[in-house]
């Protein structure tokens, strides 16, 4: 079930139950991905591992590999992230020679979850489907982030010396003049980033 489509993803609700197959049921991930186990439990096969995950676990996947489902029954996240949003996430966060991006033999990590990636977690699901995309497009960025600090050494909210927040201050008036323009229209944080000529992830 398909709940939101963004500009760089896609969100659905993933409901299964394998309990009564005896194979193994075989599929291919071509994207990026972030999966949440809500319900039940999810056993899968990505080589070299097998995962076993129920509530309170995350999965973050890459792209262009090969799964197999053993028999369970639950219900899942998934967050699907384009190619292009793949490669300017981990370019602009100086991701690709972290320990995990630039293996290209660890094809997925798995977590467990802490109280502000539940609690981001909740309240996109909760803005679901009819919240706006600005809204939604700023929590999972930031549901990205902090899945990201728990992999790597990265801090996202840095404080800004004066020097650099006094550059910042030509993008956040021209991105406030843009937001009372557009105000009655659902923009998504692509297109005001866009329009501010900087990343969604500098601009978030």
């Amino acid at each position: 079930q398909y709940l939101f489509t963004s500009d760089f993803y896609e969100i659905k609700n993933w409901a299964f139950d394998f309990k009564g197959d005896q194979k193994k049921s075989e599929g291919y991930n071509d994207c990026f991905c972030i999966v949440f186990v809500k319900r039940g439990n999810l056993a899968i096969d990505i080589a070299p591992r097998t995962w076993d995950m129920h509530t309170g676990h995350v999965i973050i996947e890459k792209a262009d590999y090969e799964y197999k489902l053993r028999p369970a029954a639950g219900a899942c996240s998934i967050f699907n992230f384009t190619a292009s949003f793949y490669e300017q996430f981990t370019h602009d966060y100086s991701l690709k020679k972290t320990f995990f991006f630039s293996n290209p033999n660890l094809l997925s990590l798995l977590l467990n979850s802490s109280p502000e990636i539940d609690y981001l977690h909740y309240q996109i699901m909760k803005e679901l489907p009819g919240g706006g995309k600005l809204e939604i497009d700023s929590l999972v960025l930031n549901l990205v982030q902090q899945l990201t600090g728990c992999i790597t050494d990265r801090e996202f909210d840095v404080e800004l010396d004066e020097s650099l927040r006094k550059k910042h201050v030509g993008t956040i008036e021209t991105a406030k003049d843009y937001m009372n323009e557009k105000f009655m229209e659902d923009i998504s944080l692509q297109m005001l980033a866009r329009h501010c000529c900087v990343s969604p992830f500098h601009f978030c």
